[in-house]
C-alpha cells in the first residue's frame, strides 16, 4: 500500500477514534449538567431534554426494582422450597423411627396386659388380636412338638410328609411373628390416646412414652415449619402476581432487563445531545463549573486535533492526486511515443511499398520494349487514355 495511503488510513482511524471520545465526552457533560438543570429552563430545547432524562431515569429504577424483588423473591422460594424438602426427609426419617417406640410400648403393654386382664379389661379392644395371634402361636409351636417327637417314629414317607407339615408349619409362624409386630407396633400407638400407661405407672413403659412424646412434639414442630413455609411461599407468589409478575419469572426478568439496557441507550443517547447542544449555542459561556469547563476543554482539544487531521488528509489526497495525475500524463506520453514510433515504422513501410511499386512498372517498360523490338508494334497501354479509336496511325 502506498505511504500516503496508509497515512491517510490511520489518520481517518483517529479521526474515528477521537470521534468516539467526543461522544463520550458530550455524554458526560450531559449527565454534568443534569444537576444544573434549573438553570436552563428557558431554553426549550434543552429543558424538553432533561424532562426525559429524568422520566427514563425514573423508569429505569422502577425496572431495576422489579428485577431486584423478583430476584429476592425467586431466591426465597427456593430457600423455602429448599428447608422444606430437607426437612420432609427428617420427618419422613422420623417417622419411621417412630414404630421403634410404638413397637416398644405395644409389647411391654401387653405383656402388662397378659399379666393382669382384670386391671385393663377397658383396654381388651386394643389386645384382642393379638390375644387371639397369641394362641395360634402357642397352638403352633406344640403341633411343632408333637412333629418333631414322632419324626424318628414315622416311615420314610411319613417323615417326608412330616417334614413338609413342619415347613408348612414354620411358613405360617414366620408369618404369624410378622403380624405379630404389626399387631403390637399399631397397639403402641392406640394405646398413646388412652389411660393405658398412666394405669401401668410402669418406669421402664414411662420412660418410653416420654422419649416418642419428645419426638412427636420435635415432628409436630418440625411439620408446623413446613405450613408456614408453604403459607410464605404462598404469599411470596400472590404479591409477585398482584404486581403484575406472572407466568415464567425468569422470562420477565429477561424483559426487564431488555428493557433497562433500552433505557439506558436511550439516557445516553440524550445525555450526548445535551452536551451537543450546550457545546453547539456557546453555553460555556454563560454557565460554568469547574468540572464541567474541564470536559469541554477536553472536547475543543479533541475537537482540534480532528481539524488537523482532517486537513492532513486534504493535503495527503490532493498530494496523491497530483502524483496519480502526473502518472496519468507520463502513460499519454509514453503511449504518444509508442505511436509515433509505430507512425515512423508504417511511413517507412510505405515507402518500401512505393519503392516496390516502383520497381514493377520498371520491369514492365523492360518488357513492353522487349515486345516492340520483336513485332514491330507497339503494344497499347490499359490506362493510355491519349489514344483513341478515331486516331490516325504515324
Amino acid at each position: 500500500m502506498n505511504s500516503k495511503k496508509k497515512a491517510i488510513k490511520d489518520l481517518y482511524h483517529a479521526i474515528d477514534r477521537n470521534n468516539r471520545k467526543i461522544r463520550e465526552k458530550h455524554r458526560s457533560l450531559g449527565e454534568h449538567l443534569l444537576s444544573l438543570k434549573d438553570q436552563f429552563k428557558e431554553n426549550s430545547v434543552l429543558s424538553d431534554l432533561f424532562t426525559r432524562i429524568v422520566s427514563l431515569q425514573k423508569e429505569r429504577q422502577e425496572k431495576q426494582d422489579d428485577i431486584r424483588n423478583i430476584i429476592e423473591a425467586e431466591d426465597r422460594i427456593k430457600e423455602l422450597n429448599g428447608k422444606i424438602s430437607a426437612d420432609r426427609k427428617k420427618i419422613e426419617d422420623k417417622e419411621k423411627e417412630l414404630g421403634r417406640f410404638y413397637l416398644e410400648i405395644g409389647n411391654l403393654s401387653f405383656e402388662y396386659y397378659r399379666q393382669d386382664r382384670v386391671k385393663f379389661q377397658e383396654f381388651d379392644s386394643i389386645f384382642n388380636d393379638l390375644v387371639k395371634l397369641q394362641e395360634k402361636t402357642i397352638e403352633l409351636n406344640r403341633t411343632e412338638g408333637e412333629l418333631t417327637k414322632t419324626r424318628q417314629e414315622e416311615n420314610v414317607i411319613g417323615q417326608i410328609f412330616n417334614s413338609l407339615k413342619k415347613f408348612y408349619n414354620n411358613t405360617r409362624m414366620d408369618l404369624i411373628q410378622h403380624q405379630f409386630i404389626k399387631l403390637l407396633t399399631a397397639a403402641g400407638g392406640a394405646l398413646m390416646d388412652t389411660e393405658f400407661v398412666k394405669q401401668a405407672n410402669e418406669r421402664e413403659l414411662n420412660a418410653i412414652t416420654a422419649s416418642l412424646e419428645v419426638e412427636l412434639k420435635e415432628i409436630e414442630k418440625m411439620k408446623n415449619r413446613q405450613v408456614n413455609r408453604e403459607k410464605e411461599i404462598e404469599k411470596v407468589r400472590d404479591e409477585l402476581n398482584l404486581a403484575g409478575f406472572k407466568g415464567s419469572l425468569a422470562q420477565r426478568v429477561h424483559e426487564l432487563g431488555n428493557r433497562v439496557k433500552r433505557i439506558e441507550e436511550d439516557s445516553a443517547d440524550h445525555f450526548e445531545k445535551l452536551g451537543q447542544e450546550y457545546i453547539v449555542h456557546s453555553m460555556h459561556k454563560e454557565i460554568t463549573k469547574p468540572d464541567i469547563d474541564t470536559i469541554y476543554s477536553d472536547i475543543m482539544f479533541i475537537g482540534k486535533e480532528n481539524e488537523k487531521n482532517d486537513k492532513s488528509i486534504h493535503d495527503l489526497e490532493r498530494q496523491i492526486a497530483v502524483e496519480e495525475l502526473k502518472e496519468k500524463k507520463l502513460r499519454i506520453e509514453k503511449q504518444i511515443t509508442s505511436l509515433a514510433n509505430h507512425v515512423r515504422m508504417k511511413e517507412q513501410e510505405i515507402e518500401e511499398k512505393k519503392k516496390d511499386i516502383s520497381d514493377i512498372d520498371g520491369q514492365i517498360n523492360s518488357l513492353e520494349n522487349m515486345q516492340v523490338k520483336t513485332t514491330g508494334v507497339k503494344i497499347k497501354k490499359k490506362n493510355d487514355s491519349k489514344n483513341s479509336s478515331g486516331a490516325k496511325p504515324d
